[in-house]
């Protein structure tokens, strides 16, 4: 089943960005971030989409009309801990902008196998698995994100990847145990040896 993506708010000036960043700290709880970027290394790429899901709302900040991620890098990695699906990827953006600050990042990815066990998978195959959803627009994350107009196609994929993170993070934080927690916690830690090995 292909279920209709939430509504969101596109984001594209600095006081908008900052006052919805400020308004996630407040709410104290873990949200979901993904980023949309045009390369796969900070040192040669950026991030054009900052894309947000949780309890303050729905969001991506455009960092073509914003300003770039490096200047909001702190304040994000400050306003809560954030579920992601793969920590080494989001991680070494936080990394590169803020020269490693301690940001707190829960890679739903590494809570499921707390849980089962197995082999990594996928967002998508994780989103049919865990959430019964299929996902056919996953080819849009090689797209261009670096061109100037971004299609509405490419906003809601960028900003769907964010919410289905947001539910595995939901439907996780529920199953794990006190125990599985703690497991999740030693290996969900070793991301940044992880992105630097690879």
């Amino acid at each position: 089943m292909t279920s209709p993506i939430s509504q969101y708010r596109l984001v594209t000036t600095d006081e908008d960005a900052l006052y919805i960043i400020a308004e996630i700290a407040k709410s104290g709880q873990v949200h979901a971030l993904d980023f949309e970027t045009t390369g796969l290394r900070p040192q040669l790429a950026d991030v054009r989409l900052t894309c947000i899901s949780g309890p303050a709302g729905n969001y991506f900040i455009d960092h073509l009309p914003c300003a770039p991620f490096a200047d909001y890098a702190l304040a994000l990695a400050e306003a809560c801990p954030w579920a992601v699906f793969n920590a080494g990827f989001e991680g070494r953006w936080f990394d590169y902008a803020t020269d490693g600050p301690d940001v707190v990042l829960y890679d739903v990815g590494v809570m499921s196998k707390a849980k089962l066990g197995g082999r990594p998978l996928s967002l998508a195959d994780m989103v049919k698995r865990d959430l019964g959803k299929t996902r056919d627009n996953k080819h849009l994350q090689t797209s261009d994100w670096s061109q100037a107009e971004l299609t509405q196609e490419q906003y809601d994929y960028g900003f769907e990847d964010a919410e289905d993170t947001y539910a595995l993070f939901k439907m996780w934080d529920e199953a794990l145990t006190s125990q599985q927690w703690a497991g999740f916690r030693v290996l969900n830690d070793a991301w940044r040896g992880t992105a630097e090995m690879e």
